[in-house]
């Protein structure tokens, strides 16, 4: 018999507060599963959101609120931007169901899990943060495939002995073709602050240099757009979970503005015939471990 991860959904509400980016594109993964058991709600402070969602079909009910679809739903997925989360966690405390599954999208998963853990979620908080996403918002920009074969990292919570709780929210993920992987949330977050949030700062900074410089995105090559795409990210999305690693990306920052001050310094040196070569041999050799770095991952 064929591993249908939806059939281990079950006879369920999943429940999906924001129906941007996000939780469009999860909702519309859902939504389109043949035969499945589960019904699907869904909730966007937005009204046109709601509307465009009910009318792409993306859902089986949209609430009235979040505070009805909270009340309702076994398994509640919260798309929301960071700084909502954090907030509508200890609202939504005493509403959640006794027995309900509950987990993010969110790109830091400790401030999440505190916050859960304050509002007496327990083992029932399984962080989950998509490796998927895009520059553009709005339920209008998300996709059916979104999450289709992206890595899903799994935080599961503390005192759940038989992890039924990240079991379900890993079926979740699997249902819309994701791959999900178990990491410690703190780990987690210390890859993303690296591997996520730096990218996306260097990205503003370097899109800020080229427009001081008048130079427009119509006039950048394949490299230079796809070196600036994070650039047109979301304010609204980004500065609180920028908040949130201030301190460690502060540091990563300064790390990389001293790597580039040393290749400012090579290029200047490089203009002296008696020191040019081995300036450009220094750079050289940092590209060639980059290039490396990047080849082989």
């Amino acid at each position: 018999m064929r591993n249908d991860p939806a059939k281990g959904l079950g006879l369920i509400r999943i429940g999906v507060i924001g129906l941007g980016v996000m939780g469009g594109s999860l909702a519309r993964a859902l939504s389109g599963i043949p035969d499945r058991e589960f019904t699907l709600l869904g909730y966007s402070p937005d009204p046109a959101e709601r509307d465009q969602a009910a009318t792409a079909g993306a859902v089986d009910r949209v609430a009235e609120s979040a505070e009805a679809l909270v009340g309702d739903a076994d398994l509640l997925v919260y798309a929301t931007p960071m700084d909502v989360t954090l907030d509508l966690i200890p609202a939504h405390g005493p509403l959640w169901k006794p027995h309900a599954v509950l987990t993010d999208v969110t790109s830091l998963q400790v401030p999440t899990a505190r916050a859960a853990a304050e509002a007496g979620a327990g083992p029932r908080w399984v962080g989950s943060h998509p490796m998927a996403g895009s520059e553009r918002a709005g339920f209008g920009a998300s996709t059916r495939d979104l999450y289709r074969n992206a890595r899903v990292w799994i935080c599961p919570g503390s005192g759940d002995p038989g992890r039924g709780a990240a079991e379900q929210v890993r079926t979740l993920w699997k249902t819309v073709g994701a791959v999900p992987e178990a990491v410690a949330a703190e780990d987690h977050d210390r890859l993303m602050i690296r591997a996520s949030h730096l990218p996306q700062v260097l990205s503003n900074a370097l899109a800020a240099v080229l427009r001081g410089q008048g130079v427009t995105a119509s006039d950048l090559g394949p490299g230079g757009r796809d070196m600036t795409r994070l650039a047109a990210s979301s304010p609204d999305m980004w500065l609180p979970l920028l908040r949130q690693s201030g301190p460690e990306l502060a540091g990563l920052l300064r790390e990389v503005g001293l790597t580039l001050e040393s290749i400012a310094g090579d290029l200047d040196d490089a203009g002296s015939s008696d020191s040019g070569r081995t300036a450009l041999e220094g750079l050289a050799e940092l590209m060639e471990t980059t290039w490396t770095w990047r080849q082989f991952p």
